[in-house]
């Protein structure tokens, strides 16, 4: 039996869940008693697209990861109060130049808790956002969101974002976050 494999990973799906809960874990080790971090969105940004913008520009800042030739963050999102092990979307955004054309793919995953362990989430459901960026425009290429979802889900990407922005720029007392840290 083929196994599914996420878009952005070359392993299966069952094996990426392990990686995620562990992240999760250690988010929540790390995270678990930070007061809310990072700036709050104007009411400027409330349109999707200008959000869209601001993430793309905000992870673009991040960089990428020592000998990666394309930008990768993980965040989550959601939920209620700043802890992320209570929050319920983990949102990894994917920057690359194709072509000479940068795009930027997110993939947003809703994760539900298990009956039998509260501290345990799978995979609900996933959707994704694909975008195109040139001249400082960004151009929605496919989504899996209608327009008034996208209202909904960018403001708390963005904050989500921004919050780790925060975390990291504390932490490494600077923004120039993935030179100090490899991916494991």
């Amino acid at each position: 039996m083929k196994k599914l494999q996420s878009p952005f990973s070359a392993q299966p799906k069952s094996r990426r869940r392990r990686g995620v809960l562990l992240a999760l874990f250690l988010a929540a080790a790390v995270l678990g008693t930070l007061s809310r971090a990072g700036a709050e969105i104007s009411d400027r940004e409330k349109d999707a697209l200008a959000i869209l913008k601001k993430i793309f520009d905000e992870v673009k800042e991040m960089g990428p990861y020592p000998s990666e030739s394309f930008i990768l963050h993980e965040f989550f999102a959601g939920g209620p109060d700043d802890d992320d092990t209570n929050k319920d979307q983990h949102v990894v955004v994917l920057i690359q130049a194709v072509g000479g054309i940068e795009t930027m793919k997110i993939q947003v995953t809703y994760m539900e808790r298990t009956k039998q362990d509260r501290t345990i989430k799978y995979a609900k459901e996933m959707k994704m956002i694909s975008c195109v960026v040139s001249a400082g425009r960004v151009k929605i290429q496919s989504s899996d969101y209608s327009d008034q979802e996208m209202k909904k889900v960018t403001p708390d990407i963005l904050q989500a974002v921004l919050n780790k922005k925060k975390l990291l720029k504390d932490k490494s007392g600077g923004v120039g976050f993935p030179e100090n840290q490899q991916r494991s």
